[in-house]
């Protein structure tokens, strides 16, 4: 038969740091052995023979094992185990008693979490296997907390990654766009950065209707990309000097749809790709390519309408020379609720004298001489959107809208 008390035996703790175990049992001669015998296995063992003073030490630290005797004075093991709940969670639990009967196993397993029975008296040689094992749990524990805290770096170290190829992604798709449409600009001589302005424009009503963020983004972008379909459109239509046929005007209203078929797939482009699609309805119908109404049509496409309206008023065009903002105030009010959303004309309206300083700014660049042919940010770009192909290779954007501070 093995002795009942230990003597120096084999580690079984090799961590640098050593397993903690918290034994709790009346006997002070028990509790006494108990801990000659954990210690000589390699934990760092917490005696102690109270249930009361046994819970302070729970809830003031984490132990990676933890043996209780069932029968003690004022309060079983269970309800001890049971009275610090999800503190020994992780802890590996141990029961110590001469009590094996059916019930009192059942609750400790069900109520208390028990892993192990340990029978009193104990044979040293099965309380070092059983201790053998507990080490063995805790170490898993361990390394589990320590793998789920590398983990948990790993993914905001991998979100740190996403965001930046998004961001990345986003800023070349941008450049592509972006030189597709001072593109479109510099091939319609008569409205050469009309993209830009509406753009600016749109942002300043977006502003005023307490749009912000990702929100008034989108607004700016579906007003600037507004006229990215014309690309579908031939020269012999787009660039015709007299008035359209019948048949021109039909292909000419399917710039819409296929400005949005062409931003398809762009994430961060898909409620800008709305305002593509929307921009030529009106407020009361008539307008194409779906003769949708009210708020049917998109927020930013709504935005468009009156900024498309002052723009066209206020620039030059062959036919006339630019118009005052107080006569493009008048037509915008004019027709407010039959092509307009009146709320659209309201938040106009109140952006009062600072209309003057952005036109003013909007037409600074249309001096500006035309982009080289070549140009390096697109060449590195169209990868991003391969669809545009060699046919977009000259385009460049090289004559960016700067943001004007105040506006």
């Amino acid at each position: 038969m093995s002795q009942q008390y230990p003597v120096k035996g084999p580690g079984i703790v090799s961590d640098s740091q050593p397993l903690s175990l918290l034994y709790v049992d009346d006997d002070t001669t028990l509790c006494q052995a108990f801990r000659h015998v954990a210690r000589d296995a390699g934990f760092d063992v917490t005696a102690v023979n109270s249930p009361t003073q046994a819970s302070r030490y729970l809830m003031g630290r984490s132990y990676d094992v933890v043996a209780v005797d069932y029968r003690m004075p004022g309060m079983t093991g269970i309800q001890l185990l049971e009275s610090v709940g999800d503190r020994l969670r992780d802890s590996y639990k141990l029961m110590v008693t001469g009590m094996c009967d059916f019930e009192t196993v059942h609750a400790a397993i069900n109520r208390a979490g028990v892993h192990r029975y340990v029978t009193k008296p104990w044979n040293v040689d099965e309380l070092l296997a059983v201790l053998r094992d507990a080490a063995a749990h805790a170490r898993l524990v361990r390394e589990n907390r320590v793998l789920h805290a590398r983990l948990r770096e790993q993914n905001v170290e991998l979100a740190a990654v996403n965001r930046h190829l998004d961001q990345l992604a986003r800023e070349r798709t941008l450049d592509v766009l972006n030189a597709l449409v001072a593109a479109l600009d510099y091939r319609d001589t008569e409205t050469q950065w009309h993209s830009r302005r509406v753009a600016l424009f749109a942002r300043m009503i977006g502003s005023q209707l307490g749009l912000s963020g990702d929100a008034l983004q989108d607004v700016e972008l579906g007003a600037l990309l507004h006229d990215v379909g014309k690309i579908g459109i031939s020269d012999t239509i787009l660039m015709k000097p007299g008035k359209l046929t019948e048949d021109e005007w039909e292909v000419m209203r399917k710039h819409p749809q296929l400005g949005h078929d062409l931003l398809a797939g762009i994430d961060f482009l898909e409620k800008a790709r709305n305002i593509v699609l929307h921009h030529h309805e009106r407020w009361e119908g008539g307008g194409y390519p779906h003769n949708i109404s009210g708020r049917e049509i998109c927020l930013g496409a709504r935005i468009f309408a009156v900024c498309d309206t002052l723009d066209a008023i206020t620039s030059d065009r062959p036919y006339r020379k630019a118009r005052s903002f107080e006569v493009a105030a008048d037509e915008i009010i004019r027709v407010s609720g039959s092509q307009f959303d009146p709320e659209i004309v309201q938040a106009f309206m109140g952006i009062g004298d600072r209309w003057q300083h952005a036109i003013r700014i909007g037409h600074e660049h249309e001096d500006s001489p035309c982009p080289e042919p070549i140009d390096s940010v697109v060449a590195r770009s169209i990868d991003v959107l391969p669809e545009l192909g060699e046919a977009y290779a000259w385009m460049s954007a090289a004559h960016r809208w700067n943001r004007v501070p105040g506006i």
